[in-house]
């Protein structure tokens, strides 16, 4: 039997995301980009998705801060992704949060405070690390991009 202890800086640690989004399509479409982006990066990972707040928040609170990333949609039901943003600040969660929008005009009031911008009325509560509108092609390079960077920062990679 070996007592040789494992290097654990030589392996592959998977990248944990998850993507809450009402529509099934957005959900599937978000996470096929990025698994595919990151895999081609030398990045492993396992995304996980949800329909709403809720079940968001019902994760983080049973399990918590298993993910390195919450990819969160601006308009959910249930629990709008404002509102578990808030929620989970408010709660401690101190993990890196995304913010997609189909509706950016209007919707969302950014304010850019270093690399993370503040989403809502109440500055400094409720804290992003990023707020894209799906629908914009160079919005969702961004987030990719956004993405593979935290995931780097996090050692998910060889």
């Amino acid at each position: 039997m070996s007592t040789e202890k494992t290097n654990y800086k030589n392996k592959r640690t998977l990248c944990h995301i998850l993507i809450a989004d009402d529509r099934p399509e957005r959900r599937i479409n978000t996470s096929l980009v990025l698994s595919e982006e990151l895999s081609q990066c030398g990045i492993p990972n396992e995304i996980v998705t949800r329909r709403n707040g809720q079940e968001v928040y019902k994760d983080i609170m049973q399990l918590g801060n298993i993910y390195d990333i919450l990819i969160l949609d601006y308009g959910m039901p249930k629990l709008d992704g404002v509102s578990l943003v808030k929620k989970l600040r408010e709660n401690g969660y101190q993990g890196h949060i995304v913010m997609l929008t189909g509706h950016w005009a209007g919707c969302v009031s950014a304010n850019v405070n270093g690399t993370y911008l503040a989403i809502g009325k109440e500055k400094g509560n409720t804290w992003v690390d990023g707020i894209f509108d799906i629908f914009d092609g160079g919005d969702r390079l961004k987030l990719v991009n956004l993405v593979k960077k935290i995931c780097s920062e996090k050692n998910c990679k060889v």
